[in-house]
């Protein structure tokens, strides 16, 4: 995959589906520092009520996400059919600890997003393309003289940490995964994520082994090991490449 700017239009190159051309002005990606956990199985009634309250608001949505087994550092969705998602990781930040409790890898990620018409839609069928069931509860956090301060979900994107659990049907398989989100200035995206860490993890989880390291994973690593993926169906001249008119991913 490539995307290639004009002086303020995206064109995104995926293998297989031709060329997506967004009808919005290209911005600049955003930075985040993330941790998550995904587990098989249905969600535990003691997860959500340990980093609950989650309030009345439960989104329900259908994300499509394209799999190369041998680009996992690169993350391409379509979210709820109405937007296109380009994900890089951007490198390890070390480990996530909390004695007792949680053990997680840290991970930075440079995200696009685009608006996506009906018609640049991937046929149902077409080769590579995952589709996910999911029922999210979030919250929202922002950092007030060092404490977190909750906010409505519609303000995840601005700086702070967003805390993410959810349920996720692929075929006839259920998952569920938690995930923490720290948004902002790179400079202050380890603060702002150990300060929603403190604020959510005051009590024990309620089963430590599930927030351990060998259940550590971004979603395109997950998926890449999804033994439905045809693991030998792309070349290596063929693997994934996202670039922006900045930055060129690693």
């Amino acid at each position: 995959m490539r995307s290639t700017a004009a002086r303020d239009r995206a064109t995104i190159r995926l293998p297989d589906l031709g060329v997506f051309r967004s009808s919005a002005r290209l911005t600049r990606p955003s930075t985040t520092l993330e941790v998550r956990w995904i587990h098989r199985g249905s969600l535990p009634e003691a997860m959500i009520g340990w980093l609950g309250p989650f309030g009345n608001r439960i989104e329900r949505r259908e994300d499509r996400y394209l799999v190369d087994p041998v680009a996992s550092d690169l993350g391409v969705k379509i979210r709820d059919a109405v937007q296109l998602d380009l994900k890089a990781f951007r490198g390890s930040r070390g480990e996530l600890r909390v004695p007792g409790t949680v053990r997680g890898r840290l991970e930075l990620w440079e995200k696009w997003s685009f608006p996506l018409h009906a018609r640049a839609l991937p046929p149902a069928d077409a080769a590579g393309w995952l589709t996910l069931e999911k029922i999210r509860r979030r919250r929202s956090f922002r950092v007030d003289d060092h404490e977190m301060v909750e906010r409505p979900v519609d303000e995840a994107e601005l700086p702070g940490c967003a805390i993410e659990l959810t349920e996720v049907v692929l075929g006839q398989g259920r998952w569920w995964t938690l995930g923490l989100e720290a948004t902002g200035d790179p400079e202050t995206l380890g603060r702002n994520l150990d300060a929603a860490v403190a604020r959510l993890f005051r009590e024990p989880s309620p089963d430590p082994k599930l927030l351990d390291l060998r259940h550590s994973m971004s979603y395109p690593r997950w998926l890449t090991g999804d033994p439905r993926v045809d693991r030998g169906r792309r070349s290596r001249s063929e693997r994934t490449r996202v670039t922006s008119p900045t930055s060129r991913a690693g």
